[in-house]
């Protein structure tokens, strides 16, 4: 004042600018894995508090309040979190038993990769677990993948009416004949369907002119259309021997063919009863 002897002063005021606290970006994780607590020090030294707590279990945005003596502005982030989803597999049916074509899918129906524990194995019923990899959020599913019975048969070769036959017999009665299928196979071409061949006629009526050995196939589908091949190999197809000769072109028993039938000693006798050869 004009009444004071006093001479004039100034005095400075700083105001400081508040400081944008900078985080490091945090990337999305799936539902329940593992979420660290956020730094209380920003990248360029903000101290300060995160509110509401850490939620690993949904999308969530957090505050960042710095301390009372920071000259800084709140900042918020947040942290995605998505949901597991559970991966869908088409039904993979019932497999035959020792199927070689099957494998289990690696990446289910909604495109979720993973891997299957423990490996295939197509000779009896069994749970899988399928674990999707660490960068899906796929939840762990577990699936049975059955398998059939296996069965198993057994070629029965036997003469009537002096015809040569192989018949199909399941081994412990693993096979049911009425409701499964028989299709019988020489170099690849089916001849015949049904569980009993009659070789002797095939062979007559063969426009292949066959030749023995033969080599026969079969193909048995059982009733869950799983399919079974075996081979045999037929080496005579005599079922008697003739009891007599008489080599005078009529047609009748005129050849005494003993081929195959590993004969040692033949002793010939005419009508009399006399030793001709």
């Amino acid at each position: 004042n004009n009444s004071s002897c006093a001479n004039s002063v100034q005095m400075t005021i700083v105001v400081n600018p508040r400081v944008t606290p900078v985080f490091n970006p945090v990337n999305s994780i799936c539902s329940g894995n593992t979420l660290n607590n956020l730094p209380t020090i920003s990248n360029n030294g903000i101290i300060g508090t995160w509110s509401p707590q850490i939620n690993n279990t949904t999308t969530t945005t957090y505050t960042f309040t710095p301390n009372n003596s920071s000259c800084a502005n709140s900042v918020q982030m947040t942290i995605v979190v998505n949901p597991r989803i559970t991966p869908v597999f088409p039904d993979f049916g019932v497999l035959c038993f020792g199927d070689s074509q099957f494998s289990l899918p690696t990446t289910s129906n909604n495109n979720i990769s993973g891997t299957w524990n423990p490996p295939l194995n197509s000779n009896q019923t069994t749970t899988y677990t399928f674990t999707p990899n660490s960068d899906e959020c796929g939840t762990i599913i577990t699936k049975e993948v059955e398998v059939n019975e296996d069965f198993d048969f057994n070629f029965n070769e036997f003469c009537e009416n002096n015809e040569f036959f192989i018949k199909i017999e399941p081994i412990n009665n693993s096979l049911n004949i009425e409701t499964s299928d028989f299709i019988w196979s020489v170099n690849n071409l089916n001849i015949v369907s049904g569980p009993i061949l009659n070789l002797t006629n095939y062979l007559n009526s063969s426009i292949n002119n066959q030749k023995l050995p033969i080599t026969i196939k079969m193909i048995v589908t059982d009733a869950n259309d799983c399919n079974k091949i075996k081979s045999i190999e037929i080496n005579n197809v005599y079922c008697d021997i003739q009891k007599g000769i008489s080599p005078n072109n009529d047609g009748l028993n005129d050849f005494f063919d003993l081929r195959l039938l590993n004969v040692r000693k033949l002793t010939i006798f005419n009508r009399y009863g006399l030793k001709v050869f």
